[in-house]
Order: C-alpha cells, then sequence, then structure tokens
C-alpha cells in the first residue's frame, strides 16, 4: 500500500507481490493470515488477545528518522529474502521460467532501492505481555524449575 500513489498495479513491485499471492493461494497456502489471528486464537486456548497493527516503511524514503530507520531495517530484510521468498512459488506453482523471475526480483530490488515507489507493509503484532492463556491450560506452566 501507498499514501502518495507511487505504489501501483504497474510497478514490478506491485506485479511481484501479486504474483507470490496468487501462486500462495493456488498452493492453499496463504500469506496474508495475520489479520485473522485474532479470530482463531480463542480456538487454540488464548483467552485474551490485543493486536496490534503498524504500517512499516520498505525503504530509506521516509522523512521521519524513526521511519527511516524501520524502512531500512525492512529493506536489508526483503533484499536477502525475495528469493526464498518467492522461487518456488513462481516457478513450480506458477510455472514461470527462472531467468524471468530473477529478472523481475531485480526490477523489485531496483525500484526500492532507488525509492520510487513507497511502500507501507501492515504489520501485526501480538504483544506477549497482552495475550494471555487461561490458568487451567493442560500441559502448560509458567511455574520455574527449581535448579
Amino acid at each position: 500500500m501507498s499514501d502518495d500513489g507511487t505504489y501501483t498495479p504497474d510497478t514490478n513491485t506491485h506485479r511481484y507481490y501479486a504474483l507470490v499471492n496468487e501462486a500462495a493461494e493456488r498452493s492453499g497456502r496463504h500469506l496474508n493470515d495475520a489479520r485473522k489471528l485474532p479470530e482463531l486464537l480463542p480456538d487454540v486456548g488464548f483467552v485474551k488477545t490485543v493486536q496490534k497493527c503498524y504500517n512499516t516503511p520498505l525503504g530509506l524514503w521516509p522523512l521521519d528518522k524513526r521511519q527511516k530507520e524501520l524502512g531500512k531495517v525492512m529493506w536489508y530484510i526483503a533484499m536477502s529474502g525475495f528469493e526464498a521468498y518467492s522461487l518456488a512459488l513462481l516457478t513450480r506453482v506458477l510455472g514461470m521460467r527462472l531467468d524471468e523471475v530473477m529478472e523481475l526480483i531485480e526490477e523489485v530490488k531496483r525500484e526500492i532501492s532507488e525509492h520510487r515507489i513507497h511502500v507501507w507493509n501492515p504489520q501485526s503484532v501480538y504483544p506477549s505481555l497482552l495475550t494471555k492463556f487461561p490458568a487451567d491450560v493442560t500441559g502448560m506452566s509458567c511455574t520455574r524449575r527449581s535448579h
């Protein structure tokens, strides 16, 4: 997503994420399920959950110093993970050629590194101190072991 219209369907970055999500859906995996966790967590024993949502920038384009630093971290994560995140999905599920995928990834890296697009990635965080298990959950113990 973008606040200023620089992240559009005609960017390679948008195409990359659309293809990865399409491939994941076709393979029965869902990469964007984090926002569904509040409705799923009670089914596995959580009695109280607090969800915090943040938009994190991808790249060094933000003017705010803190956002720029966060964008730098996200940039490093993205640059080192594009291939790992997508090669199998795009080649095996969508049948794209390896050279085609690698060319797309290089274009995405270039777009993000040149700061031509201003992408925000929604992040859902579940702070552990705000997520509670019931006291009587079988098999779960928070007691300290004595040495």
